[in-house]
C-alpha cells in the first residue's frame, strides 16, 4: 500500500506514520517514522494517545490518512462520550467509518476537487451520526453514546477544519499559536458573553458539557471552516484531555522549542504526565512542507 493510514484506540503511546499497510482496526501497532516524500527521516504524521492516570479506559480514538504524494492529508481525533462507558465504541466507529469512506473515495480525492470532498465528508458524518444514533435507540441506552470530532483536511493552499464538541485543532505559524476551532460547549458560550472568567470556567460544574457531538442525537451539526495553508504550517489535533493539564501558552512553548513533530507530540504528552494526566489524551501533529 502506498498511503500511510493509522487508527489507535488503546492505552499505548505511539509515534506513527505508516507506509506498508493500512490499519482498519484500533489495535495498538508498532510504528516507525516515515515521510512520504522520502527526502528526510521525519514523519508526515506523529500521534500519541494515553489513558491518563485517573481513567480506566481510553475513550479517545484517532485516525489519519496521507496521500501517496503527500499533498492531501486527513487527521481526525474523536473523544467518546455518554453511553455508560460505551463512549469508546462510538469514537472507534466514527474513526473507522471515516477511514472507510476515505479509502472508498480515494481515487477521486484530489487537490482540484477539495470542495466536493468536503461536501461528501459532511454527508458521511450525517450517515455515521445516524448509525450511532440507531445503535443507541436499538439498545435502549439511557445516556446516548456519541463522540466529539476534530477533523483536519489539508490540500495545497487549503486547510479545512470540521469539528463538533471540544476536541481542538491548532495551527502554529510565524511563532504564533492559533486555535482554529471553537469549543461547542456551555463554557465556551459563557466565556464569549463574559458570564465567566477563564479562571472560574475550569471549575464550573458544566465545564465538560458539550453542545454538539456525533451520534447522541437524531442529527448532527459539525462546524466547517476553510483556512489558508502556507508552507511550514504546523498543526495540532487533540482531544480535550490535553487542555485539562496544559494551557495554550504551555503548548506554544513546547511547539516552539521542538524541531520535529515526533518530539513535539512526545513532549506534549510528557507534560500532561508531569501535570497529572487527569484525562484521556490524544495528540496528532503534522507539518505541511
Amino acid at each position: 500500500m502506498n498511503n500511510p493510514e493509522e487508527t489507535n484506540h488503546k492505552n499505548t503511546p505511539v509515534i506513527s506514520a505508516k507506509k506498508t499497510q493500512k490499519i482498519s482496526s484500533c489495535a495498538p501497532k508498532s510504528m516507525q517514522d516515515y515521510n512520504a516524500t522520502g527526502q528526510t527521516d521525519l514523519p508526515t504524521v506523529a500521534a500519541v494517545s494515553h489513558t491518563g492516570f485517573y481513567r480506566s479506559n481510553n475513550e479517545d480514538c484517532y485516525g489519519y490518512h496521507v496521500s501517496h504524494n503527500n499533498k492531501v492529508r486527513l487527521l481526525a481525533v474523536a473523544d467518546g462520550i455518554g453511553g455508560h462507558g460505551n463512549g469508546d465504541r462510538a469514537s472507534k466507529l466514527l474513526i473507522q467509518e471515516l477511514l472507510n469512506f476515505w479509502r472508498k473515495n480515494e481515487e477521486n480525492i484530489t487537490p482540484e476537487n477539495w470542495q466536493e470532498t468536503v461536501k461528501l465528508l459532511e454527508l458521511e458524518l450525517f450517515a455515521i451520526n445516524h448509525k450511532i444514533h440507531t445503535i443507541n435507540e436499538v439498545t435502549g441506552i439511557k445516556v446516548p453514546m456519541g463522540a466529539t470530532l476534530a477533523l483536519l483536511l489539508l490540500f495545497p493552499g487549503k486547510a479545512i477544519t470540521i469539528h463538533a464538541g471540544d476536541s481542538r485543532i491548532y495551527r502554529f505559524r510565524n511563532q504564533t499559536l492559533t486555535q482554529l476551532t471553537e469549543d461547542h460547549s456551555y463554557i465556551s458560550e459563557f466565556l464569549k458573553n463574559g458570564t465567566l472568567t477563564k479562571e472560574k470556567a475550569a471549575k464550573h460544574p458544566l465545564a465538560h458539557v458539550i453542545l454538539r457531538s456525533i451520534g447522541t442525537g437524531m442529527t448532527c451539526d459539525p462546524e466547517i471552516q476553510i483556512h489558508d495553508l502556507e508552507k511550514d504550517d504546523f498543526f495540532l489535533v487533540c482531544s480535550d484531555g490535553l487542555l485539562e493539564d496544559l494551557t495554550d501558552d504551555d503548548i506554544l512553548q513546547i511547539v516552539r522549542k521542538n524541531h520535529s513533530i515526533s518530539q513535539t507530540a512526545n513532549e506534549l504528552l510528557q507534560q500532561t504526565f508531569r501535570n497529572g494526566a487527569h484525562d484521556n489524551v490524544t495528540i496528532l501533529c503534522t507539518k505541511y512542507v
